[in-house]
């Protein structure tokens, strides 16, 4: 399929520039993590910048980004601690912060009221009986309608540690296990999506739908799917290849390819970390990142960067990185933004 540029895809569309490292007073530097499903905050940590790496993580904050104005939600316990990953729906703000590199064994889990201001401590690393952290996959909470799920290990195994997918009630406060032996846990309301560990399956994972409104589960018969996402009535993944975007529609079953470079063999491109919404479908590939427009059926070109780059979908904001500014350090990475509101 031929793509255009982001630049002629949607005439009158304005794409924003954003920076995501800022430097504020004093000589802080803020790391974007994740925006707000309206576009207009970010959830982040400020850190003390050194020219030689290593910098030295101090807060996590929601920072207001067109005033650059932050929201202390708390000080992190170290300099070594980063806040690796988060999501955001219209009133909670949720992340996973640790410490214990390259793998981040130690990881807890957090939870930011924006009605309130609370902040509240969700879940934590399981121990082993000598009280190490047990070796977990990533970490990757995801929250909608103030129902967060995650995915975790629980405990050690000879090829590494057993993973269930937990689910939080962040109102009520209550943490259970949603889908013991499973990974990769995805929602928007009310359905859950995970893989799970199927010994039939040649590639030892299949997709599996939980409804939290009936508490039926459907089996949905993909299997190693490499990454996925949801909106309300679709379902989009990279097959086990890393080679191919395909699209469901869960009402009917109805599968369709949105891109496929299958065929390219060892050239084909890389693909991961896809997102969905009603109109879009994006992700991120070897030389860049695209975007897929549901409604006008055409492929749009974000980003030429080698050898990935970032892409992000939530609510009204889709973003992605597009490059360092010529000359300018490291901490100037351009961040792009445009508001899916806007399209036409």
């Amino acid at each position: 399929m031929h793509d255009v540029p982001v630049e002629t895809a949607w005439p009158g569309v304005k794409v924003r520039t954003l920076d995501v490292w800022h430097f504020l007073a004093g000589g802080l530097g803020f790391v974007d993590v994740v925006p707000t499903p309206d576009g207009k905050y970010s959830l982040g940590a400020t850190f003390v910048p050194h020219d030689h790496g290593d910098d030295e993580f101090r807060d996590v904050v929601l920072a207001n980004r067109a005033t650059h104005e932050l929201v202390l939600l708390r000080h992190l316990p170290s300099p070594r601690h980063q806040v690796l990953y988060g999501d955001a729906d219209d009133r909670w703000v949720v992340w996973v912060e640790a410490s214990l590199q390259p793998n981040f064994e130690d990881w807890q889990l957090y939870a930011y009221d924006r009605q309130t201001r609370a902040v509240k401590l969700v879940a934590s690393a399981a121990h082993a009986p000598d009280d190490r952290p047990v070796p977990t996959p990533n970490v990757q909470p995801r929250v909608d309608h103030g129902m967060a799920v995650w995915s975790a290990g629980t405990a050690e195994a000879p090829l590494g540690s057993h993973a269930d997918t937990f689910i939080a009630n962040l109102d009520a406060g209550t943490v259970r296990v949603l889908a013991p032996e499973s990974l990769g846990a995805v929602i928007a309301w009310p359905t859950v999506i995970v893989a799970r560990h199927v010994a039939s399956a040649v590639s030892g994972t299949r997709l599996v739908a939980d409804d939290l409104a009936t508490a039926a589960e459907t089996d949905l018969g993909i299997e190693g799917a490499g990454y996925y996402a949801i909106d309300g009535s679709s379902l989009a993944w990279i097959d086990d290849s890393l080679r191919a975007v395909l699209l469901r529609d869960l009402a009917t079953g109805r599968d369709r390819v949105v891109v496929d470079y299958r065929s390219l063999g060892q050239t084909a491109p890389h693909l991961q970390f896809v997102y969905l919404s009603d109109r879009l479908v994006a992700w991120g590939q070897s030389g860049g990142a695209w975007t897929y427009d549901r409604k006008l059926e055409t492929l749009v070109r974000l980003a030429s960067v080698e050898p990935f780059t970032y892409v992000y979908l939530n609510g009204v904001a889709l973003e992605w990185l597009d490059g360092r500014r010529p000359g300018e350090p490291r901490t100037a990475t351009v961040l792009r933004m445009l508001e899916t509101t806007s399209l036409p």
